[in-house]
């Protein structure tokens, strides 16, 4: 946690300004239990600042609306408005420097794949675990891992992406009857979301093969690290 918190400083160092590290409340040398209390604190405000817009113009009719405040009242609406907007856009520009860290500090360019088959190869002979067994491999990584290193050891593995005839590199992700494969293939479980699935615009979960973020894909689908994780809280639910 704490590599990721100071990348996180990093990018607000190097394009924020002092406003945008009070709002996220990180600090670099945070252990992992506090990083996940302010990040998960953050990540609540955040989303209640969103849903609280359609209150700000009945606020300011709450007010007695004489004809000598009128003027005031439509000032203030300006105001209010303006404030909210470059608040909001402050918050957006933190929720993009997180998921912009999650995939440089977890994606497939930073993986050692050798590394990675030789420590799991050493790990699945000591359990007596051949790619004939029955398995199923759950994990609260966001990465490749396992899926690279089982693959490379000659384990079928399913995490949910359709079988394709023809490649495209953004499918629909699949997650219905997914232990049905026992025995053929090793299912995959990322029970806290994975690096390039990402929620579209009509609910479904596109699972990419990127491993950079961009705004133009969706919205990653991971449950951070909040220490009052709550799966219903998150618009992919179903995939829960």
């Amino acid at each position: 946690m704490g590599d990721w918190s100071k990348a996180v400083i990093d990018k607000i160092a190097k394009g924020g300004s002092p406003g945008h590290r009070q709002l996220i409340d990180l600090d670099a040398h945070m252990d992992g239990p506090t990083f996940e209390q302010h990040l998960g604190n953050f990540l609540r405000r955040a989303q209640a600042f969103t849903a609280v817009e359609p209150f700000l113009k009945p606020s300011l009719d709450l007010f007695d609306a004489r004809q000598e405040l009128k003027m005031i009242v439509n000032q203030s609406q300006s105001v209010l408005d303006s404030w909210y907007q470059s608040t909001r856009a402050g918050i957006n520009q933190l929720l993009q420097w997180l998921n912009e860290t999650l995939f440089e500090l977890f994606g497939s360019p930073g993986i050692n794949d050798y590394a990675a088959t030789q420590a799991y190869g050493w790990l699945l002979r000591e359990l007596q675990i051949t790619p004939q067994s029955t398995l199923v491999y759950a994990t609260t990584n966001y990465d490749h891992v396992g899926e690279i290193a089982l693959e490379k050891l000659d384990f079928l593995v399913d995490w949910g992406r359709p079988v394709q005839v023809r490649y495209s590199p953004d499918v629909t992700l699949r997650v219905e009857k997914l232990l049905a494969g026992l025995g053929r293939a090793i299912p995959v479980l990322h029970l806290h979301g994975r690096l390039g699935w990402f929620l579209r615009e009509d609910g479904t979960v596109g699972d990419m093969q990127v491993d950079t973020f961009s705004t133009q894909w969706g919205t990653p689908v991971v449950m951070w690290p909040d220490d009052r994780k709550d799966a219903s809280s998150y618009a992919a639910t179903p995939l829960w």
